[in-house]
């Protein structure tokens, strides 16, 4: 059973509030609807260039969920959801532009899993602790959490609690599961913003 792809865009949408910042997030499960996620992603990117970027994996190099975060848009896509011998062109162009600064947290799985997954090298990805702790020069900070990083560079920022009995694998979440959802890259992508606006 599938569900028109016109009525598909009207849904996954989100609209929610992180620390007082409206952000809206779209979640998608179908080829299409990358393509359109990702267009509304390029519209939002400035200089420099930066994307906060996650990836769950189920801890044996298979990716569950894909976050990109730019300015106050996000788009989660559902990668268990997805066929992996026909990933988008687009998503893997996109992950593979090397013009793109990727930063997240605990990548280094992540990224893995993507290319030897779906065979998408994001060769341009850097954890955001290890950036700041490089522009700041400050090496104690190679083992910092994003609060903390966030604080380095003049971001106020508060963790969310942690949601105990989250399913990475749902097809629909609630406001509050998309909210811890998309957090993270969200920090990520404010604090590698700020950040690289140093160099």
């Amino acid at each position: 059973m599938m569900i028109p792809i016109k009525l598909l865009k009207k849904m996954g949408l989100y609209d929610i509030k992180i620390q007082g910042t409206s952000v809206k997030v779209r979640v998608v499960d179908h080829h299409d609807l990358i393509s359109l996620g990702l267009s509304e992603l390029r519209s939002e990117i400035t200089t420099p260039t930066v994307v906060g970027l996650m990836v769950k994996d189920s801890g044996y190099y298979d990716p569950i969920m894909l976050q990109l975060c730019v300015g106050n848009r996000c788009l989660v896509i559902l990668m268990h959801r997805l066929d992996s011998n026909s990933i988008p062109q687009c998503l893997k162009n996109f992950l593979e532009n090397q013009e793109i600064c990727f930063v997240g947290v605990d990548l280094s799985s992540g990224v893995h899993s993507l290319s030897g997954k779906h065979g998408i090298e994001c060769k341009s990805s850097v954890e955001a602790k290890e950036l700041v702790a490089r522009v700041l020069k400050k090496p104690r900070l190679v083992n910092a959490g994003l609060a903390t990083l966030a604080a380095e560079v003049g971001i106020a920022w508060e963790q969310s609690k942690y949601l105990s009995n989250f399913n990475w694998y749902a097809l629909v979440f609630s406001e509050e599961e998309i909210k811890y959802v998309v957090e993270d890259v969200y920090a990520s992508f404010l604090i590698g913003t700020k950040v690289l606006g140093m160099v």
